[in-house]
């Protein structure tokens, strides 16, 4: 195998990337969170028949509404990011948040679990570093699952169920 020779030169971008790197952890990530004609900092996997990872979209190139489509058309269920981009993903999520929770083609219950995500991540953040930026971001992502709660009759118990099951597995 050719893995040592698979790196690019640009270790953040890992585009070139071998499929069959174990030795780093991936986090699960919904796929309907990545936005059309939007780039990313990340490098975005998806799961191939053998179960390794496979790079489904690179890092710094536009997300087309084709690379969406495969989605769909591929019956993807999940993508996967790698930890050391974790607050690369939250980051990207921010910024798109309140269009990914008035995108009426993800489910409530999906939406509950990327505002539980999202919520947590910046909790932690500010737990760590209470910087006045990071509380404003963290006010502005409250005031949006806020408004998600008012908008959707099922937000709530979604929410709640969601964060009962994550503490079960955690």
């Amino acid at each position: 195998m050719k893995e040592e020779t698979t790196k690019t030169q640009n270790s953040h971008l890992d585009i070139n990337e071998e499929s069959s790197d174990k030795t780093e952890a991936y986090f699960t990530i919904h796929p309907m969170v990545l936005r059309i004609d939007t780039v990313q900092s990340f490098n975005v996997f998806k799961k191939n028949s053998t179960s390794d990872y496979e790079l489904f979209h690179p890092a710094s190139k536009a997300y087309t509404s084709n690379v969406h489509g495969s989605i769909f058309k591929n019956s993807i269920s999940r993508l996967y990011v790698k930890d050391s981009y974790k607050s690369d993903y939250y980051r990207y999520l921010e910024n798109f948040f309140i269009i990914v929770m008035n995108d009426p083609f993800i489910n409530s219950y999906t939406k509950a679990q990327i505002s539980h995500d999202l919520i947590t991540h910046i909790a932690k953040l500010v737990c760590k570093k209470p910087e006045k930026e990071i509380i404003i971001r963290y006010k502005t992502i409250i005031k949006s699952v806020t408004d998600f709660v008012i908008k959707d009759k099922d937000a709530i118990n979604n929410i709640i169920l969601f964060d009962y099951y994550y503490q079960k597995i955690f």
